[in-house]
This record gives structure tokens, C-alpha cells and sequence, in this order.
């Protein structure tokens, strides 16, 4: 009787452990699509389209933790980027484009992750910028995205390190190896940052460096597109610095001001160092819970050296989100993009480029999240 009391002792314990170690490890799948009708005017293009929100915003991901005891937990994330209107992979077919990295996390040491990441420049200025509200989205990214505040490129083969939380302020460093065969610095990208975040008050800064910006992070295609500003990132560099600060009145409103300062070394298509300023304002207002609007201004601000031309953009943003739950919502945006000085054409973030020194975009759209 004892023997077989023992045997099913053992065969419990034996059941129990795999389950208790389950207990302890997490796995989220989640995502995010997006589709809208647009129309775009200026001289060259005009027209209406099922669109996916060219942002790549449009994901699949797999997010992991398991604890490891002592506050020690292992994480990872793998997140493809997808086209929703054809579904094709997005971030130039890369299955995870969009992250693939893996780490450790210790709540009194910080987090270390290695993988495929985004920018100090994302991490800590985005989360005040119009290019990720409801309402702003994509066009609201600053030209070109040049400063990469709107996530335009991941770098590969990285290392990230972000800081516990202590007195309301964090900080964080990044390292992107180049894997260029000998040599340990051609295509290597290295960045900074740091956030102090309180219920009302938010300020950041974070810095970038990248050498040979056109293979290291570009895959070898333009910033530009298909506009005459192409080639500006054949580059032997490309280093931007910015600085952010948002403040939340109460629940209902909230505003915030970026500034970044992005510098190509080398450029090809500038003959020489291009420099490019942003500065955004924006602001958003929450009618109800629900239902939120909000607008923005870029000034954007150039210097070609080699000839001493000086192109320049004024931008204005607005529209609105109205959040059906938690996960799906419907918005309208707008963009109006002047070009002026020595710009001679206007394209709004990620568009095509208008043949005249004006664009205007408007998009409704529905986005579905899980």
C-alpha cells in the first residue's frame, strides 16, 4: 500500500513540475492592422486607394518572459512588419523586420537585449512625437523621417542596454555591430539616451551615430523614395541629436515640443555635409475618453555646404481618433507640406513626391489591435 501511495506521489510531482514551471513563463501574441482610403493632391499625383499604412506600422508579434528567480527574468520579441493590403513582408522581406532580439532583465541592474532593434532616437523621443499619435500617424513624421524618431529603420546585429527606473529617470545604450570583414567600425552604429517621466512632465534626449548610413540601415535604398531628394543618405555618416519635452495637463489635453539636429557627412547627392533641423510642435486634446483630436507643425531646416543652399519645409498636421474599445478605432488624417528656399518639391512622409513645391494629404482609416 505505502509503494503504491508513493507512486502516485511521485507521478503528481512529476505532472505538477512542468506545469509550475509554465506558470512562471509567458508568451503574448499580438498585433496591429491598418488600412485606410487616402487621397493625395499636388500636381503630378492625385488619387484614391485601399492603402496599408505605409508606416509599416501593420505587425505580428510574439512576445516572451520566463523568471528566473532573484528578479532576473529572460525576455524576447520577434515582430514581423507586413503590407496589409497585399500581405506581403514589409522592412525588405525580413521575416521579422520589425524586432527580433532576446535578453535578460534584472529589476536592480537594467535590461540587456541583442538582436534587431530600434534607435535611441525612437525609444525615448517618440513617445511625445505626432508620428505615433492616433491622430497623426505617419505623415506626421518629420521630413524624410531623417532624424528616424518614426522608427524608419532598425539596426541589425545590436545591443541595447536600458537602465532600471530610479527617481523618475532612465537611461540607455546601443551599439550596432557592423559585420564588415576587416574592418570593426565601417558600418557600426552607436546611440544614447535618457527620459525623466512623471505623471505630467516628460523630457528626453538621445543621440545617433551611423557610418555608412546607406548599407548599414537603409538596405541600400533612399530615405526619399522616388523624389529628387534620393541620394542624400550615400553618406560616409549620419549622426542626429534631439531633445524632447511633453507635459500632460490633467486627462483632457496634453502638448509637447522636439527638436532634432541631423547631419549627413559626405553626402553624395549634397556633393558635400547636408545638415537638416526640426523642430515640432503638437497637441492633443481628448473630447471624451474616446474620441481625441490633435495637430501639429514641423519646421524643417536645411544647409547643403558644397553650395550653400538652403531648403526648408513648413508643415501642418491635424486630425482625429475615436476608439470604438481598447483595440479598434477609427481616424482621419491630414498633411500639408509647403517646400521653400532651395526645395523645390514637397513630399510628405513616405508619399510620393509631388512634382511642385505643395502637397496635401487626407486618410481615413480603420486600425484593428490585439
Amino acid at each position: 500500500m505505502f509503494d503504491t501511495k508513493a507512486r502516485w506521489i511521485a507521478l503528481a510531482c512529476a505532472i505538477c513540475l512542468p506545469l509550475a514551471a509554465h506558470a512562471q513563463t509567458s508568451v503574448t501574441i499580438y498585433g496591429k492592422i491598418d488600412l485606410g482610403i487616402r487621397y493625395i493632391a499636388n500636381s503630378n499625383t492625385k488619387g484614391q486607394s485601399l492603402i496599408d499604412e505605409k508606416s509599416s506600422t501593420n505587425r505580428l508579434g510574439f512576445r516572451g518572459r520566463e523568471d528566473l528567480g532573484d528578479g532576473m527574468a529572460a525576455i524576447f520579441t520577434l515582430e514581423n512588419g507586413f503590407n496589409g493590403d497585399d500581405g506581403t513582408a514589409g522592412q525588405s522581406g525580413r521575416l521579422f523586420g520589425r524586432q527580433a532580439f532576446v535578453g535578460l532583465q534584472s529589476k536592480s541592474a537594467g535590461t540587456i537585449m541583442l538582436g534587431r532593434q530600434d534607435t535611441p532616437m525612437f525609444d525615448y523621443l517618440a513617445p511625445v512625437s505626432a508620428g505615433i499619435a492616433a491622430w497623426g500617424g505617419s505623415p506626421a513624421a518629420h521630413y524624410g523621417d531623417i532624424d528616424n524618431i518614426n522608427a524608419f529603420f532598425r539596426v541589425d546585429n545590436s545591443i541595447k542596454y536600458a537602465s532600471p527606473v530610479f527617481n523618475n529617470t532612465s537611461a540607455g545604450a546601443f551599439y550596432g555591430m557592423g559585420e564588415q570583414a576587416g574592418s570593426t567600425g565601417k558600418n557600426q552604429t552607436f546611440g544614447f539616451g535618457s527620459r525623466y517621466r512623471t505623471d505630467a512632465l516628460y523630457l528626453a534626449a538621445s543621440m545617433l551615430h551611423v557610418s555608412n548610413p546607406t548599407d548599414s540601415v537603409y538596405d541600400g535604398k533612399g530615405t526619399f523614395g522616388t523624389s529628387v531628394y534620393n541620394g542624400l543618405q550615400l553618406a560616409s555618416t549620419l549622426r542626429t541629436i534631439g531633445a524632447a519635452i511633453g507635459y500632460n495637463f490633467g486627462k483632457s489635453a496634453k502638448a509637447a515640443f522636439i527638436v532634432s539636429d541631423t547631419r549627413f557627412d559626405n553626402s553624395a547627392l549634397a556633393k558635400g555635409n547636408a545638415a537638416y533641423r526640426n523642430y515640432e510642435f503638437n497637441g492633443t486634446y481628448f473630447l471624451t475618453p474616446r474620441l481625441q483630436v490633435g495637430a501639429s507643425y514641423i519646421f524643417t531646416n536645411g544647409h547643403w555646404s558644397a553650395d550653400d543652399s538652403r531648403p526648408h519645409f513648413n508643415q501642418v498636421n491635424f486630425g482625429a481618433s475615436y476608439a470604438f474599445s481598447k483595440g479598434v478605432s477609427i481616424y482621419w488624417r491630414n498633411a500639408y507640406q509647403i517646400a521653400g528656399g532651395s526645395a523645390k518639391i514637397a513630399q510628405i512622409n513616405l508619399l510620393p513626391a509631388s512634382s511642385t513645391n505643395r502637397q496635401y494629404l487626407t486618410n481615413v482609416g480603420l486600425k484593428y489591435s490585439f
